[in-house]
């Protein structure tokens, strides 16, 4: 495999000049995916052949959203490719950015998606004595030192790194420092002079070091003055006892990876294998996805009517494509079930991928009409509609209600992308329409048509129901009136929805039945008679 040189805070080719380390995030982010996405030679399968463990490690500092969703589903399906196990935990050190709401809608997100979890949740807010262990070990093989230095002469040292002044303590000073600061410090790790290159099973060699331009130190910070372990030094920790064998995580993570070896390293542990996944991008700005916009969560867009199954299916495609062969057979449309027999990591993908939420909802249409076919699942978004359709509608009969929606959904689901789209696409099946509201697509119906003629279009139409099937009414006035069908389907459509389309016209007027359809035929008929 070629090796690729990658910089601190920037990466790069070894034939490419420095890229500045000081990038906005944005610029960062861009150069992160155009170096790591070059064409490398040609690689041996990477998918792992007997059983692994994966783990799935949020912070529940928000709700999840679907970069983070992606993350879990590809971490679910390698174990349950390889029936491996699955471990959820929470990533809960950091106290001062919780929000209690956060776990659980980890949780609920979960159970919403089918994730069944193999073991877990584990806190690490609730592992302090553990770590505290782990950081002794350092301590007193030298690895790690504790440093007292102020708050202050921290901040100033961001920039061009720790100078290493509370590493040439004393015994005696460090003892001093403890009474001083009333037994308060932090722990850091003494930093390589060279950081090792590693094998990401996605990207091949890869070799980060620490910035050329830094004048101080990169000794990282392992336990914070509160007691509680950095996410870099619990992340290492628990990864090796809890077994984790494969980390699949964002492309963002890829600096941290050799800060997380030289901790394995520095305990004499073998590191787990990493597979770092390509940012999600906005398809209008081409800009990393927002974890910030509420509506990325993966529950706003369960408000908006999207389906669980409709969801995976689109985040298993963020960065990962099945055999063309497959893909083509089943237009990308596949179960959870399916996608855990297909995930293979030699299928993942490097580039950047842009969220096209158009294909979302093409997925969320698919699996619509699946739950539609089938009657337990009919029943339930049946469940979901009757309730505001008995708040905007009166109707004397709620069982009759539900027969019709259910009907409706039979005949005309195929129409809808989300459930919640049911009321406005087929209000006209539960209200008159207003015929007074002319669509571009109706003022063009009647520029290009006699008025008369549609009139005696409704009118026939009428008289023909009181006595005739549906077939027989389209057929006879075709006949009667020697007009198109076209035009009679059209004039109809009008009477009967407003010249809403979507659903067909003996479809309309099956479900209307004949009373009501006789009844909106006439009432189109006195308006156009009217105008």
């Amino acid at each position: 495999m070629s090796r690729l040189l990658l910089g601190r805070s920037s990466y790069k080719l070894v034939s490419l000049p420095r890229i500045s380390s000081r990038l906005n995030a944005v610029d960062t982010t861009r150069c992160y995916s155009d170096l790591l996405s070059r064409k490398q030679s040609k690689k041996v399968s990477v998918q792992p052949t007997s059983p692994v463990v994966t783990r799935f490690a949020p912070s529940p500092t928000g709700l999840l959203h679907i970069g983070s969703l992606r993350t879990a589903l590809y971490n679910f399906l390698l174990a349950r490719n390889t029936k491996g196990k699955f471990i959820l935990r929470l990533e809960d050190t950091d106290r001062t950015r919780l929000k209690p709401e956060a776990e659980q809608n980890i949780y609920d997100t979960m159970e919403w998606c089918g994730f069944k979890i193999d073991e877990g949740p584990i806190k690490q807010s609730e592992r302090k004595e553990i770590y505290a262990k782990y950081i002794q070990i350092l301590l007193d093989k030298g690895k790690a030192y504790r440093c007292f230095c102020s708050k202050e002469k921290l901040d100033a040292s961001r920039l061009d790194g720790y100078d290493r002044h509370c590493f040439h303590l004393s015994e005696e000073e460090i003892s001093a420092q403890m009474k001083e600061k009333g037994g308060k410090f932090i722990v850091r790790f003494k930093a390589p002079e060279k950081y090792e290159s590693f094998t990401d099973l996605l990207h091949g060699q890869v070799n980060i070091q620490d910035r050329k331009d830094r004048i101080g130190y990169d000794d990282l910070v392992l336990l914070k003055s509160d007691g509680m372990p950095t996410y870099h030094f619990a992340n290492v920790v628990d990864d090796h006892l809890m077994g984790v064998t494969h980390v699949i995580r964002g492309e963002e993570w890829l600096p941290s990876t050799p800060k997380h070896i030289m901790l394995y390293n520095a305990f004499g542990w073998t590191p787990s294998k990493f597979i770092h996944i390509p940012l999600l991008t906005s398809i209008e700005s081409d800009k990393k996805l927002s974890k910030r916009r509420n509506d990325a969560s993966v529950f706003a867009l369960k408000e908006k009517g999207i389906l669980p199954e409709a969801l995976i299916n689109f985040c298993a495609l963020l960065g990962w494509s099945p055999p063309r062969d497959v893909a083509q057979k089943n237009h990308e449309c596949f179960s959870l079930e399916e996608l855990t027999q297909l995930f293979n990591l030699d299928h993942l993908t490097k580039g950047n991928v842009k969220v096209d939420n158009s294909k979302l909802l093409f997925f969320n249409k698919h699996f619509l009409q699946k739950r539609i076919e089938n009657e337990l699942q009919l029943e339930e978004l049946v469940s979901t509609v009757i309730p505001k359709l008995l708040a905007k509608y009166e109707t004397p009969d709620e069982i009759q209600l539900t027969e019709k929606v259910k009907l409706i959904l039979k005949d005309c689901g195929h129409c809808l992308n989300t459930i919640n789209d049911f009321e406005d696409q087929f209000s006209y099946f539960f209200n008159l329409p207003d015929y007074s509201v002319h669509s571009e697509e109706t003022q063009k119906f009647f520029k290009s048509n006699n008025r008369d003629t549609i009139i005696s279009i409704l009118e026939t139409s009428r008289t023909k129901l009181m006595s005739s099937t549906i077939q027989e009414t389209i057929s006879e006035t075709t006949k009667t009136l020697g007009v198109n069908k076209k035009l009679l389907f059209q004039s109809l459509r009008f009477a009967l929805s407003g010249n809403v389309s979507g659903a067909k016209i003996h479809v309309i007027l099956d479900i209307l039945g004949a009373v009501e359809s006789q009844n909106r035929l006439q009432a189109a008929i006195e308006h156009l008679k009217n105008m």
